[in-house]
C-alpha cells in the first residue's frame, strides 16, 4: 500500500504534486509558508488594533478581546486551508530554483493573491468576522514575508 510520499514522488504524469523539493523539503517549506501566512495575519491584526487605539480615545477591552478572538483565532483555520490551496495551485513549489528574482516575485505573487481569494471566498462563506483594514494589510503582510522567505532562502 503506497503512503503519501509515495504519491508525491510517484512519476511525473502521476504525481499528486509537481514539485522539485523532496517530500520531507516539501512538507517543511509548506509548514513554513503556513507559519508565515499566519503570522502576516496576526501581524495584520495588531496593525488594526494599533490604529484604533490611536485614533480612538477609547478602545473597550470587549472589542480588543473580539478581533483576536473572533479576527485572529477564528480565521487563522481559514487562511491556513486557503494559503495551502492558493500556493500549490499556484506553483509556488514547482520550478523556482531556477527562476531569476523578478520571476520568482511575480510566482509568489500569484500565489499569495490567489490564496487571498480563496481566502475571501472562505470568508463570505463562512460568515466570519474579519476587520476590513486587516484584509488589505494582511496581504502586504503576507507577501512581504513570503517574498523575503524567498528572497534570503536563495
Amino acid at each position: 500500500m503506497r503512503n503519501f510520499f509515495d504519491t508525491l514522488t510517484m512519476p511525473p504524469g502521476l504525481s499528486l504534486v509537481k514539485t522539485d523539493y523532496k517530500p520531507h523539503g516539501l512538507l517543511f517549506r509548506l509548514g513554513v509558508d503556513l507559519f508565515l501566512s499566519n503570522i502576516g495575519l496576526l501581524l495584520a491584526i495588531l496593525s488594526t488594533v494599533v490604529y484604533w487605539t490611536l485614533t480612538r480615545g477609547v478602545v473597550y477591552q470587549d472589542w480588543f478581546r473580539m478581533v483576536i478572538v473572533k479576527g485572529w483565532l477564528a480565521n487563522a483555520p481559514l487562511l491556513t486551508v486557503a494559503c495551502l490551496l492558493g500556493y500549490i495551485l499556484g506553483g509556488l513549489y514547482r520550478g523556482s530554483h531556477e527562476l531569476d528574482h523578478a520571476e520568482r516575485a511575480r510566482m509568489v505573487v500569484k500565489a499569495v493573491c490567489l490564496a487571498f481569494l480563496i481566502f475571501f471566498a472562505l470568508i463570505y462563506l463562512s460568515d466570519t468576522f474579519v476587520p476590513r483594514r486587516t484584509i488589505g494589510v494582511g496581504w502586504f503582510y503576507i507577501l512581504g514575508l513570503m517574498l523575503a522567505s524567498r528572497f534570503v532562502a536563495k
